[in-house]
């Protein structure tokens, strides 16, 4: 899928879901990319969403998140935001978990996790709203007030209220930069 197209979209679609707990007709929009994945679509999906597995904290059984994404090509690094803060179902999970499948395109990584120290997941953030012009009005709609994106202090809101986690493949071999412009080298989309 093209980056502006997908930026588009998802401007379009957070712009007007509740900043609440997603239910009902929102839930499924946003359980589409899943049902590509498993469709094996993931390719045309790949440049934008990643597919993230995790075990459900209580059930144990595998949870799945389509979930926008960066890509820093130095360090062969993904980075997922917590679009719901630490009540996320994805990123409690994730917290009872040493590490985490995922696919992103055709490519399916065994992961370790971390959550970003904030200096980090700024940086990381400014390159997401470089790279997406819809970027830091989505965040300031999901954050409920205005967001000066030249301003340490929101920007320090920001990661302390919505946690980063960078995905960090155990099994793969570098790929070129891409998600959401997060790559120090490159802003492109991954490759498919």
């Amino acid at each position: 899928m093209n980056n502006r197209l997908y930026q588009r979209m998802e401007h379009f679609l957070v712009m007007r879901m509740p900043r609440q707990r997603v239910t009902g007709i929102w839930r499924l929009i946003f359980r589409l990319p899943i049902l590509a994945y498993r469709l094996g679509f993931g390719w045309m999906l790949g440049s934008s969403i990643l597919l993230l597995e995790t075990a459900g904290r209580v059930s144990g059984k595998k949870r799945y998140t389509a979930i926008g994404y960066g890509y820093d090509a130095e360090t062969d690094t993904y980075y997922i935001h917590s679009g719901w803060g630490r009540r996320t179902d994805w990123f409690r999970n994730l917290a009872r978990m040493e590490g985490c499948q995922m696919r992103v395109g055709n490519r399916r990584y065994t992961c370790a996790w971390r959550v970003v120290p904030p200096e980090e997941a700024i940086a990381m953030t400014r390159l997401h709203f470089h790279s997406n012009p819809y970027a830091a009005e989505m965040w300031a709609y999901l954050l409920g007030r205005k967001l000066d994106v030249n301003s340490e202090a929101d920007m320090q809101l920001l990661a302390a209220e919505y946690p980063m986690v960078a995905l960090e493949p155990l099994n793969s071999a570098r790929a070129p930069a891409g998600g959401w412009g997060c790559g120090r080298s490159s802003l492109s989309g991954h490759p498919r």
